[in-house]
């Protein structure tokens, strides 16, 4: 249960200093009374609701969310107040003063598919391979090229300004496109030597937070939101305000009353955005979090069908996916803030928690059913640190509690939870735990192989953590292997290995500089005695590969053993004042053969790249990998090996990786290096 934070307490003490204000400024009219009340709503955290059950009807829906309206108004009549106090001491600053101001802040066997997480689970990307043809988003369309001669067949134009994404199966494209409050599916049907036919256009009301397909059905979750009204607090609200009678307050209220106004929910009919009232799953934490998480199911070969969809309120910024099970997780409370104070903030605290939703999903008719709730302490790094066992009974959280670089209080820790449903009251209760492990650090890479999971944490060096889930009862840590550097990504080989991709780092004490892109591989054939057996380091600080971040970009072909990371590779030490310079970039070709990782080959579309965007990724976070437009996929398709940018497409012989077989510049290049870093930032 969450607690009160006694440090709130203090905040009355110190708001007159919210927005910078100068003291002068703060006992013109000292603390608004709007504050007050509204500080009072602040100091105790938000209600946390026990058992998962849904909305008897919409009138029960609309008290719940009525309550939280009024708590944020009251939050948001308080910001005016401040807004109109600031604005009423600013007019009275002496010139000098206002203008310096105003000065200063104006400055497979045969072929290989999408790396996914879950197998049967499909996941959208920007590149497929279909049946008939090959696909990629680039810009502004989506290329058509066959799969048989990898020629352009033609192109499938975008709406401006969406973000694009991918599915393919059996003889289907599906085609997600998504803008600001909405998602379009398009259903076409394809086949050999010719473009794809449309069958079916679908318009998905709400923001998108993910999708998959599983068998045949399309399963995406959109946050979409509740139906508000506005209107603006009356300037007769603030009549026991100090400043009511002061003409200046009365004309920056004028000004600012459009910015913070008072929210209510609109008479609802049956149903919010489709979904029934009865079919919406009643919040778990009453914060100002009114997102509409909606999970809708949809039958890819039934053209005429209806969608299948329930919802939830405040949940749902992320989601994990089984082939039985669709999770949504919560981990971020929305509450009061005042000028830069947080009311309350339990990140890294005792009580930061992170709440999950189960909903079961039928495979044969794809309805979706809300099954249980649950919360573990902590936050997870992505979907990666959930697994789920036993056909949707059990699930298993990595995750991390803390602060990185608390000394004494709240120092760093990292847990595994075991999570049983219980059916009767709807619940996910914690079965058994392993606490505590990788003080000091936080989790950067998740994977679970069989019966085993290994955990990748980190502050200074890369302690990789084996346990045994053989006995969900009684999971035990088998063992913890320190190495430089760090992984982001894991991938399970043959024969007891697996790869780590991540970057090396450079200890500096207390912490260290990651450095350039490192990949491992490792010999997990004994938890036990796990050890690192071989690795390489590419380039320096700033190198960056989108595989790090985006596990789609990361090629393993297990029948030949062939391994293929993007990348772009920078020489040069900037932490030693040397400037950064690019080496290469495109795509590194590994074999894996017994302890080894052997350099291939490499391949590269750098002579599409206009000479301007050769310059325009430089010095990457390590945690912001976004795609460069040299090559982003790689795949084996009919014992050839394609390589997919978004300026083309090249082809190679599997045994020799010197010359292109095939090269296929597409139609479509970037307007800016600008712009085409920010459209492929999926």
């Amino acid at each position: 249960m969450l607690r009160n934070v006694a440090a709130i307490l203090g905040l009355l003490a110190v708001l007159p200093s919210c927005g910078q204000r100068t003291d002068r400024e703060a006992d013109l009219y000292g603390t608004p009374f709007a504050v007050h009340g509204a500080l009072k709503l602040a100091a105790v955290a938000p209600n946390v609701n026990l058992g998962l059950r849904s909305y008897s009807d919409c009138e029960e829906l609309t008290a719940d969310i009525q309550n939280s309206l009024e708590q944020q108004n009251s939050f948001q009549k308080a910001n005016l107040a401040l807004a109109i106090q600031q604005a009423s001491n600013w007019a009275r600053r002496p010139p000098s003063q206002a203008s310096e101001a105003m000065q200063d802040s104006a400055a497979g066997a045969t072929e290989t598919m999408t790396n996914v997480q879950e197998h049967g689970v499909d996941e959208a990307d920007r590149y497929r391979v279909g049946l008939d043809q090959i696909f990629a988003v680039t810009f502004d369309r989506v290329q058509v090229v066959d799969r048989v001669s990898l020629g352009t067949l033609g192109t499938i134009p975008l709406s401006s300004g969406s973000n694009a994404l991918l599915f393919t199966q059996e003889h289907k494209l599906i085609l997600i496109e998504n803008s600001s409050g909405a998602s379009q599916v398009r259903i076409f049907r394809t086949q050999a030597g010719s473009m794809p036919e449309l069958e079916r256009t679908w318009s998905v009301p709400g923001s998108y937070i993910d999708s998959r397909l599983v068998g045949p059905h399309l399963i995406m979750v959109m946050n979409d939101r509740l139906p508000l009204e506005n209107e603006p607090f009356e300037w007769q609200e603030f009549a026991e305000e100090q400043w009511f009678h002061d003409p200046i307050a009365k004309r920056a209220y004028e000004y600012s009353k459009t910015y913070y106004t008072r929210a209510s929910l609109r008479p609802l009919d049956g149903a919010i955005s489709g979904i029934p009232c009865a079919a919406i799953s009643r919040r778990k934490v009453a914060d100002f979090d009114l997102g509409f998480a909606k999970i809708l199911s949809l039958n890819i070969n039934a053209p005429e069908s209806a969608e299948k969809g329930i919802g939830s309120i405040g949940q749902g910024s992320q989601i994990y996916v089984t082939a039985d099970s669709v999770y949504l997780v919560k981990s971020n409370l929305q509450w009061f803030n005042f000028g830069g104070y947080a009311s309350y903030n339990p990140y890294g605290g005792p009580d930061e928690r992170v709440y999950i939703r189960q909903a079961s999903f039928n495979k044969e008719d794809g309805t979706l059913t809300m099954e249980a709730e649950g919360e573990v302490a902590g936050r997870i790094k992505d979907r990666w640190a959930l697994r789920g066992f036993n056909a949707g009974q059990n699930l298993v959280v990595a995750t991390s509690t803390g602060l990185l670089w608390s000394t004494e209080v709240n120092i760093a820790q990292n847990h595994l939870f075991v999570l049983d449903k219980d059916v009767a009251s709807k619940s996910l209760q914690i079965k058994s735990a392993i606490m505590n492990f990788g003080t000091h650090e936080d989790i950067r890479a998740v994977r679970y192989i069989g019966d085993k999971a290994y955990i990748v944490t980190f502050k200074k060096t890369d302690p990789l953590f084996a346990f045994d889930l053989a006995d969900l009862a009684d999971p035990k840590l088998l063992s913890g292997l320190k190495i430089p550097g760090f992984s982001t990504y894991l991938h399970p080989l043959a024969d007891g290995r697996m790869f780590g991709l991540g970057f090396d780092a450079a200890e500096q004490g207390s912490f260290a500089y990651y450095q350039g892109v490192q990949v491992s591989l490792f010999d997990i054939s004994n938890p036990l005695e796990m050890a690192r057996i071989d690795n390489h380091i590419y380039g320096t600080r700033g190198s960056s590969s989108e595989a790090t971040s985006n596990h789609h970009a990361f090629f393993h072909d297990a029948a030949s053993g062939l391994i293929g990371l993007p990348i772009v590779q920078l020489g040069g030490d900037s932490l030693k004042g040397e400037q950064t310079s690019r080496v290469f970039s495109g795509a590194i070709l590994l074999g894996f053969t017994g302890d080894k990782l052997i350099e291939k080959g490499r391949v590269s579309h750098a002579e599409w790249l206009p000479a301007s965007c050769k310059q325009e990724y430089y010095g990457q976070w390590w945690q912001n990998q976004t795609a460069s437009l040299d090559v982003n996929r790689i795949y084996r398709v009919d014992d050839r090996l394609i390589t997919l940018s978004p300026l083309g497409l090249k082809a190679y012989a599997l045994t020799d990786f010197g010359q292109p077989i095939h090269a296929q510049a597409f139609d479509a290049g970037p307007a800016s290096c600008w712009g085409a870093a920010h459209k492929l930032r999926l």
